[in-house]
């Protein structure tokens, strides 16, 4: 009897240490599926990083290859609004230095006239080249501020007021006092210049141009509407396309050139809003510009 206990407590104590061995390889094991765990968890980690930062620079990529190719559109298209006015200029030129004993007063001024209209077309295309110039190499500070907008437009008015004046053109200011915008005047000033200048452009002899607000939710907006010669939803379109040049001329053959609008696209960009353009042939032409209300958004934009 004292046999079998004695045996019976051997097989019990071997069991025991059995047990106590399985479980310490048990937990060895344990601990070593978690450190591996821990270590594919932070390899799938590093893994959606790194595929992160692939996605990143394939990104940027595409960026800089778009940006390189719009850059090399508009210097084509700059290079073509260039030309043409030069060799006209000097065309006319030459014509009134070859004729000029023989032409009467009529063709003097006409030719005079045409020499004013294409100066003026190189001039405003030179200017905007130059402020997108600026704006592309971040030569252009950008400080928004909280203000009221009616009295910035009714400077801008003033100021543009001479060339409203040759089409008896009718500005009406219908901002209310109240108003408030988040954006940098000067940049604001630049956007309103070339929106006017597109306005009169294709405005007919004595329209009205309006100027409007509205808020909606955290954005604020100003509508620029003339009552000119309007677009289709097809010429929206293409204006807004780089791969297509696009311009018309005016009511009274204005000549454009499509850099006012990559102007005001950037400009607007970088305030964190947008452009949209209403319009419908013979009716009118509405454009808005929206402003985020948020200062924080403006800034990172």
């Amino acid at each position: 009897m004292v046999i079998f206990e004695a045996i019976c407590l051997v097989i019990a104590s071997i069991s025991l240490i059995g047990f106590i061995w399985t479980l310490t390889r048990l937990s060895k094991s344990a601990r070593v599926v978690e450190r591996l765990e821990q270590e594919l968890e932070e390899l799938s980690k590093e893994r959606d990083d790194l595929d992160s930062h692939v996605a990143d620079l394939r990104a940027a990529e595409n960026l800089l290859r778009t940006t390189n190719y719009t850059r090399a559109k508009i210097m084509s298209i700059i290079s073509h609004n260039v030309k043409g006015p030069l060799k006209y200029l000097h065309y006319v030129s030459n014509f009134l230095d070859q004729n000029w004993d023989n032409l009467t007063n009529e063709e003097l001024k006409k030719s005079s006239l045409a020499i004013m209209d294409t100066s003026h077309s190189l001039y405003d295309l030179v200017d905007n080249v130059l402020k997108w110039s600026k704006q592309q190499n971040a030569e252009i500070q950008f400080n928004p501020e909280r203000f009221s907008a009616r009295e910035l437009i009714d400077e801008e008015i003033k100021i543009q007021s001479p060339l409203f004046a040759p089409k008896n053109l009718d500005v009406k200011n219908l901002i209310d006092d109240s108003f408030e915008l988040i954006a940098d005047k000067h940049l604001l000033r630049l956007m309103l210049q070339n929106i006017f200048s597109n306005a009169i452009k294709f405005s007919t002899e004595g329209g009205t141009i309006r100027i409007k607000t509205k808020r909606n939710g955290d954005s604020a907006s100003i509508l620029i509407e003339d009552e000119g010669v309007g677009m289709s939803k097809r010429e929206i379109e293409r204006i807004f396309d780089i791969n297509d040049h696009y311009t018309r001329p005016g009511t009274n053959n204005e000549k454009g050139n499509g850099i006012g609008l990559l102007i005001i696209q950037d400009l607007i960009s970088l305030h964190g809003g947008s452009i949209h353009f209403r319009s419908r042939p013979e009716k009118g032409t509405t454009v808005e510009l929206s402003f985020p209300l948020q200062e924080e958004t403006a800034n990172v934009a």
